[in-house]
């Protein structure tokens, strides 16, 4: 299984009506530097990303967005040297990384990774591919939501359209997913005060 799969589990995706506000600072976080020094250790390689993850996601429940950022762009950096940059691990670290902007309120640093990670998923789609689906649903549920908090409504409601199109496919019109999905589009039509396509969603 990829990691992409993790990433749920690891970063949970933003809420559909809500994130927070924080912000985004630079340099590797200082627990890491030492822990690398003391190690005798002076890189990172693929073989630490589990742990690195583990750190950010302690940094993220802690609020210090600064440390869970440039542990997940260290992360993402040693996936695209390893694994190449159209891997779909690299695809669910950028979806990490947007998500943490998300959380700031700074969602013009977060669209580029969605959009990023949306193309490498896309490219990617094959019916041997376990979850693929689910990825770009995830993904998907991610850009439409910063649409919206940027006031891009139908921006938002197009891609969530696409993420209720595949959800029902793949997972079922009962599922909860699919569920989330109509949520968010309903919460579009509301803020553009279509009432009367916003309620029967809910």
């Amino acid at each position: 299984m990829h990691r992409f799969a993790l990433t749920t589990a690891l970063l949970m995706s933003v809420a559909i009506d809500g994130a927070h506000i924080a912000e985004a600072a630079q340099a590797m976080p200082e627990l890491l530097i030492t822990q690398a020094k003391n190690s005798g250790q002076t890189d990172f390689g693929i073989d630490d990303i589990d742990r690195l993850s583990e750190e950010a996601v302690k940094a993220k429940d802690q609020g210090l967005y600064k440390k869970a950022i440039d542990i997940v762009k260290h992360i993402l950096q040693i996936e695209e040297d390893a694994l190449g940059p159209h891997h779909l691990d690299v695809a669910g670290t950028l979806n990490k990384l947007g998500i943490l902007y998300n959380y700031q309120g700074l969602y013009t640093y977060a669209e580029p990774l969605y959009l990023r990670a949306l193309a490498i998923i896309d490219k990617s789609l094959n019916p041997e591919e376990e979850h693929l689906e689910e990825y770009q649903i995830y993904t998907l549920n991610n850009l439409a939501y910063t649409y919206n908090e940027l006031g891009l409504y139908g921006k938002a409601e197009s891609l969530y359209l696409r993420s209720l199109s595949i959800s029902k496919d793949a997972l079922g019109a009962e599922h909860p997913r699919t569920a989330d999905i109509l949520n968010g589009l309903a919460n579009i039509y509301h803020s553009m005060s279509l009432y009367s396509k916003a309620e029967p969603l809910y």
